[in-house]
């Protein structure tokens, strides 16, 4: 019932929004079964769209690749994992990673696609309203509702993932506390910049804040908190003057700061859950990562093939290295982490390609808190996190390549109008 529902809705919204739909439908994962497992509305969508994409833009005569260097870093990236199929220890695992992979990449090109035709604003505030109206829903979800089952459409695979949501706030849409956390650091910086042209997102902004501060990820505090200090010194060295958020940004960086004591005592008081900190999670992790430099050095050049963590490496602290780029070597070799460090740097130029300085700061600040995030959890082992970000890029990249048109002309942010 509740994947018809999805769907009846996903079909209204695409006549209006396009692929942009697909911007809700991630954050509203609904499933049913089928022989190869469980199918989303998500990945019933993601083709059909981006077919209507491509013969849209064919029409209408538009550039239907995105920027040269971020199609040909995709490219090499999706051509060298379905290459290590001919080594990979462990085809099933691989079968299932290089699914999840393609249909980010097809969601990610369906957004371009999509936000090009419509307008660059129109999904960034789509994505900002996903973010801003997921994350009070998480809040009322966890505190409030206490955390009923039956709302969860991302129940924990694991049973030390669903203690730590116990404890810790997580989302019944995007996953447990750690992966919801790594696609905040996506959706905050994009709001931010809506509200430099629309005072309401500030509301989402601090919405999402707190959800990021109750979902006591360290790995993503620490993201939040470089980023945040760069913004404020790239605002100020670009400008000679301080950011019209530096008061927001300022006292966001000293909540997280403040954020193991506050979290404690708020916690306890909204639901009488008591949150304790550890060094549990960095033992874990150092482990974690002296494992995965010891299968690379197996399997230097080529890896062990995409997916082949799980077969190769038998620890506790979850499926993944927390650290992609590590995991990344010891699965595609020093071939698959030359191409991932280089794709993520022409990212990082492409963001600054922006000439509009605070949506550039948003953009850039993404990206860049997502990769230092990533770098010390398993984001990438939740595959609606994979979908999420491959999204995200999608109309990052539009917002880059049109930013100079779009942003010289007085139009407002459009979010979803009927």
């Amino acid at each position: 019932m509740l994947f018809s529902i999805t769907l009846m809705v996903g079909i209204v919204l695409t006549r209006r929004l396009g692929a942009l739909v697909l911007l809700l439908l991630v954050a509203a994962p609904a499933r049913i079964s089928a022989p190869w497992g469980p199918v989303t509305a998500f990945e019933v969508f993601i083709l059909p769209t981006l077919i209507v994409e491509i013969l849209l833009a064919g029409k209408g005569h538009r550039r239907v690749l995105p920027y040269i260097w971020v199609s040909i870093m995709v490219a090499a990236f999706v051509g060298w994992a379905l290459f290590s199929a001919f080594w990979v220890t462990d085809g099933a695992a691989w079968l299932t990673r290089i699914m999840g992979i393609l249909e980010a990449v097809a969601a990610g090109w369906a957004a371009y696609l999509a936000a090009g035709r419509l307008g660059p604003w129109r999904a960034v505030g789509v994505l900002s309203v996903v973010g801003s109206v997921g994350a009070a829903w998480s809040l009322v979800w966890f505190y409030l509702l206490d955390r009923p089952v039956g709302f969860n459409l991302q129940p924990p695979a694991e049973a030390q993932s669903a203690v730590s949501q116990a404890l810790r706030l997580g989302s019944p849409l995007l996953g447990p506390s750690n992966y919801y956390a790594s696609f905040l650091l996506i959706s905050i910086p994009v709001t931010l910049a809506l509200a430099y042209r629309k005072k309401v997102y500030l509301l989402g902004v601090a919405v999402q804040l707190t959800a990021l501060a109750f979902t006591v990820s360290r790995g993503a505090f620490l993201a939040a908190g470089f980023v945040c200090v760069l913004a404020i010194v790239v605002y100020y060295g670009s400008s000679r003057r301080l950011p019209h958020g530096f008061a927001l940004a300022g006292t966001s960086l000293v909540f997280m700061i403040g954020l193991p004591f506050l979290t404690q005592s708020a916690t306890a008081l909204l639901s009488q859950r008591q949150l304790s900190s550890s060094g549990d999670g960095v033992d874990v992790r150092t482990e974690l990562w002296s494992t995965a430099l010891e299968l690379w050095s197996d399997h230097f050049w080529i890896g062990s093939g995409l997916g082949s963590w799980a077969s190769e490496v038998d620890l506790a602290g979850g499926s993944g290295a927390h650290n992609f780029l590590l995991q990344l070597g010891a699965e595609l070799g020093v071939v698959g982490f030359a191409i991932a460090v280089i794709a993520i740097l022409v990212c990082l130029k492409m963001a600054l390609g922006v000439s509009d300085m605070r949506v550039r700061v948003a953009v850039f600040c993404a990206i860049l808190a997502s990769v230092l995030n990533c770098l010390v959890e398993a984001s990438f082992e939740g595959r609606v996190y994979t979908w999420a970000l491959g999204t995200s890029l999608g109309v990052f990249v539009i917002l880059v390549e049109q930013s100079r048109i779009v942003l010289s002309q007085p139009t407002e942010p459009v979010l979803i109008r009927g």
